[in-house]
Parts: structure tokens; C-alpha cells; sequence
């Protein structure tokens, strides 16, 4: 195919030639782009302003040789100055992508809201002038989407270098949940220490394309680790009523018309609440929420079902079920209290530990109080008029004897060093002999900027900044603060994740690109991105 030549002419579309590969390309004097030789037709050219460039289609041939000359003098100076220019542009077009990820939004976003934004800014602002220069900042889809992956990939290598250089090695905290098109993801924190400070980040996102197993968790964190070197404790009718709970929930819940019924005979019966709440079984905790309002909503529902004849009516008239319901709905709140207390990006195991050993103690002293026919501490329980027969009460003192048993099984090891938390209240004669420990307590007890430091820092902080003087301690105590008390991480997550990979962006193919950049606090070294980019002008 013969090759097309530049006509001097083509300056009224807002083109100029450039010499790219030994043939003449058009390039835009708006938005520096060059087009294919085969595009260089009068038509083409017209219909391509008119497309992209409709607010100028009207201008005066001088408008675009001016341009046309600015466009000239770049490429004059472009080893230098245009060089820093086009790497602001490239910088720019990263800046946004990592707006739109940390946003969680889509994103196309980018190039239909963000540049339309910045140009009217710019316009009013600025000047008309200015606004071409936006031109030359590439915020499409695939670019936003490129610049995303490679930032998310040197998020993922700093953490990783992170982890690696860690005087006091990691721990990991992971979870799987569903995602809105039922997908299975895989979320994994890991904790370790960096310049004397605790590190939590995100570790591993990915899609369990199969079954959910332990082997296939392990298969997935031991390639993991090999590539970068690297509980329903319920006594059979307990488990019956949280099942009927279920039931009466989702029939109320699944149903439009239930529903807006349910909330009309709430608003006339003039109830505190007009609706019920849906149990989910990946996220036990709602268990306590919805047990609870359900409770609360008994007499409303009673109402209802008389009115519909159903079923359901039975359960909400028989007192051994809303027994069962009341004391479930304490003890699940019980459970949601103590879980939250463990949530928080600072909660350490120590802390964790001596919650524990709370509860466990207050499991015994309820079982007693149980045995004696007291139950003042179960809030909804006590408010019932009926009163408990004893095969109830034996229900409850096996219940709460299991959930200390498979605690204690769950958490064996429920010690940890002793002066972690308070190290200057511990004698150091409890500790063990000829470790070095005894003596290196007695000497931090002796600091009087270690006592400083400890009454400004977090118990994680205060050791890993003593390393290097109390090295025997601090090895012992760091490990040990290290380890992840629950799963708030990967909860937190969960919930960027179904925001990112909604209903409407269903068809996101892989998220954890935009997932790493928006929930990691590694920010990514977008400089030496922009340097890795080879300009190129005629682009």
C-alpha cells in the first residue's frame, strides 16, 4: 500500500506531520497523539476534531498553528524538558488510577467523571488555554487499569520485602468468604515488624476457583511462601431453635409482600422496630443480631402468623422455644461483645489472652449461677415471666460447660510472657534462670528511659524498640505480639472487597489488583514506575 504524504493543509484539522519509523504520521496539536499513516485523509482527520475534539472544531487555522509550533519546540527539547513534562503526564495518569483503587471505584470512572471534572476546573480557573494540555494525560480504562496491576504488584514486593527482612519473623491472619457472584476469596494479613514499628498489610487475595479446603488454603500460602522464598457448638435444641429462627426470618424477609406487611402491622402495632434481620452463616456474628430482634419483634410476629395461619404461630406460643430464643440471644450477644473487644488494628494476643482467661472464668462462675436458679446475667432471659423448668437449666450449664471445653481446646496455650505487658511490675526471680531474662528485666526495671518510653508506646512498639538493648527480651516478647488475636483484617476486607466487586462490577474479572491499592497502606513507589516508562511522543 502506498504511502501517504502530508499536506500542509491538514493544519485546519489540528494536525501536523511527525516522522515516526521512516513514514510521515499525523499527530494532534491538542492532544500530541499520532495516528496511522493510513488515517491521513482529509475526512478522517475533520471527523477525528469533531469526535474528540468538538470544543474546537470551530477555531481558526491560526489556533492550531499555534499549537502546532508549541508542539514543534517540545520535540526540540524533548530529551530534557518535554521528558520531565511527558513524565508529570505519565505521573498524573498514575496518581488518578491509584484515586480511583483507593475510591473503589470503577474504573472508568477515570475518563468520564474525574477528566471531565478537571478540565471544567481548569477552564474556569485557569483558562481555556490550559485545558488542551489535559488531553495529553491517558486516563482510559486499560490505562487505569494497567497502572493499578503494576502498583498493586510493587505494593505486593515491598510487603514482601518487608516480611523478609523482619528481625522478628511474621504471622498471618486469614479468612474466605463469598463474593457477590459466589466466588470464593481468599484473604490473608500478615504481621511482622519494620523500622521499629508493628506492620499489619495485606499479604495474599485470591479466588478459590474450586473447593474451600484446608489442603487447598495450604496449597495456596505454601506456593505462596515457596514463590517469595519464603468453630456451631449448640446442644441438639438450641441448634433446632436457631434453625426455626432462620426459617421465620427468611420467610418474612424473602417475601416483598412479607415484608412490607410485617413493617405495616410494626408501624401500627407502634413497635420499636419494623423489620428483621437477616442471619448470614459466614459471618456468625450476625447470629447475635438477628436472634435478638427476633426476640424483640416475638409478639408482632405472633400477630402476623396468627393472621396467616402458619406454622411459625406454634413456635412463638410455645415458652420453651422463647426460652431457648432469649437465652440464645444473650449468649450470642455475650459472644459479639467479647469478639469486638478483640477487633482493632493494634489488639495484641496478650490482650487477647487475658480476655480469654476472663471469660472462662465468668463461664464457670455462670454455671454456677445457673445450677443455684439464678440468671440475672442473661438480660433477655430474666425478663421472661414463665419461669425455668430444670431440664432448661441443665440445657444451659452443658451449653456453657461445652463452650468452655472447646475454648480450652481451641486455645490451649493461654500464657504468654509474663512481663510483655507490665515488664517493670514482674519479679524477676519468676522468670526462668540462666536465659539472660532475669537479668535483663532487672535492668530495664532500672531505665528510666525504657520506663518513659513504655508509658508513650504500645506494649509491640515499646519491645521492638528496645531490641537492640534488651535483645533477649524483646526476642521473647515480639513473636509473641506479633501473632493476630481475631480476624478484623480480613472482616475489614471483606467489606472493601464487596464493595469493589459489586452487583454493578460483577463482571470484574480480577479484583485484587484494585483491592491491594485500596485497602494497603504501602503507598506505591509511582516515581520509579513513571521512570520504567520508556516516553514515547508520537503515543
Amino acid at each position: 500500500m502506498p504511502k501517504r504524504k502530508y499536506d500542509p493543509t491538514y493544519i485546519k484539522y489540528g494536525f501536523i506531520a511527525i516522522e515516526h519509523g521512516g513514514e510521515a504520521l499525523p499527530q494532534c496539536v491538542v492532544c500530541m497523539k499520532s495516528l496511522c499513516n493510513e488515517a491521513m485523509k482529509p475526512s478522517l482527520l475533520r471527523r477525528r476534531l469533531e469526535t474528540n475534539h468538538a470544543d474546537k472544531k470551530d477555531r481558526d487555522q491560526s489556533y492550531f498553528q499555534r499549537l502546532g509550533e508549541n508542539v514543534k519546540r517540545q520535540r526540540l527539547d524533548k530529551i530534557d524538558q518535554f521528558y520531565q513534562k511527558g513524565a508529570g503526564i505519565v505521573k498524573a495518569s498514575y496518581e488518578v488510577a491509584l484515586l480511583v483503587a483507593k475510591n473503589m471505584k470503577a474504573h472508568t470512572i477515570a475518563e468520564s467523571l474525574v477528566m471531565p471534572a478537571a478540565k471544567i476546573l481548569v477552564r474556569h480557573v485557569i483558562g481555556e488555554e490550559a485545558v488542551a494540555k489535559l488531553d495529553s494525560v491517558s486516563l482510559s480504562n486499560n490505562t487505569v487499569q494497567r497502572h493499578i496491576e503494576e502498583m498493586s504488584g510493587d505494593i505486593a514486593d515491598q510487603v514482601i520485602a518487608g516480611v523478609r527482612a523482619s528481625k522478628f519473623g511474621f504471622a498471618i491472619q486469614l479468612d474466605e468468604s463469598t463474593d457477590v457472584t459466589n466466588c470464593c476469596q481468599l484473604l490473608v494479613y500478615v504481621r511482622f515488624t519494620q523500622n521499629n514499628t508493628m506492620k499489619t498489610e495485606l499479604l495474599l487475595s485470591q479466588e478459590l476457583s474450586s473447593t474451600t479446603k484446608g489442603k487447598d488454603v495450604f496449597n495456596v500460602l505454601d506456593n505462596l511462601f515457596k514463590q517469595n522464598e519464603l468453630w456451631k457448638v449448640l446442644p441438639p435444641n438450641l441448634l433446632s431453635c436457631l434453625n426455626r429462627v432462620i426459617k421465620i426470618v427468611n420467610f418474612v424477609k424473602t417475601s416483598a409482600l412479607n415484608t412490607r406487611l410485617f413493617k405495616l402491622l410494626c408501624e401500627d402495632l407502634g413497635s420499636d422496630h419494623i423489620c428483621l434481620l437477616y442471619h448470614t452463616e459466614v459471618r456468625w456474628l450476625s447470629r447475635g443480631n438477628t436472634t435478638r430482634r427476633l426476640f424483640e419483634l416475638r409478639d408482632e410476629l405472633l400477630v402476623f402468623f396468627t393472621e396467616k395461619e402458619h406454622d411459625f404461630q406454634k413456635d412463638l406460643e410455645d415458652e420453651e422455644f422463647i426460652s431457648r430464643l432469649a437465652y440464645l440471644s444473650d449468649i450470642f450477644g455475650v459472644f459479639n461483645h467479647l469478639n469486638l473487644s478483640f477487633q482493632g488494628p493494634n489488639c495484641t494476643v496478650s490482650d487477647f489472652i487475658s480476655k480469654l482467661g476472663a471469660f472462662v472464668r465468668k463461664l464457670d462462675l455462670w454455671i454456677k449461677n445457673v445450677e443455684s436458679k439464678r440468671y440475672g446475667m442473661f438480660e433477655l432471659l430474666t425478663t421472661l415471666e414463665s419461669e425455668l423448668n430444670d431440664e432448661f437449666s441443665q440445657e444451659i450449664v452443658r451449653h456453657l460447660s461445652l463452650l468452655k471445653t472447646e475454648l480450652m481446646h481451641y486455645f490451649p496455650d493461654v500464657t504468654c510472657c509474663a512481663y510483655i505487658a507490665k515488664p517493670f511490675s514482674v519479679d524477676p526471680g519468676d522468670l526462668p534462670v540462666g536465659t539472660g531474662e532475669q537479668e535483663e528485666l532487672i535492668d530495664v526495671q532500672a531505665d528510666e528511659t525504657a520506663k518513659t518510653k513504655h508509658k508513650e508506646c504500645s506494649p509491640m512498639n515499646f519491645w521492638v524498640s528496645m531490641a537492640s538493648s534488651y535483645p533477649i527480651l524483646a526476642r521473647h516478647a515480639v513473636p509473641q505480639l506479633l501473632l493476630f488475636p481475631s480476624t478484623w483484617e480480613c472482616e475489614q476486607g471483606f467489606s472493601a472487597m464487596l464493595t469493589i466487586k459489586s452487583k454493578s462490577r460483577n463482571r470484574l474479572a480480577a479484583p485484587g489488583h484494585d483491592f491491594r491499592c485500596a485497602v494497603s497502606k504501602v503507598m506505591p513507589r509511582i516515581d520509579q514506575l513513571v521512570e520504567k516508562k520508556q516516553m514515547q511522543p508520537s503515543h
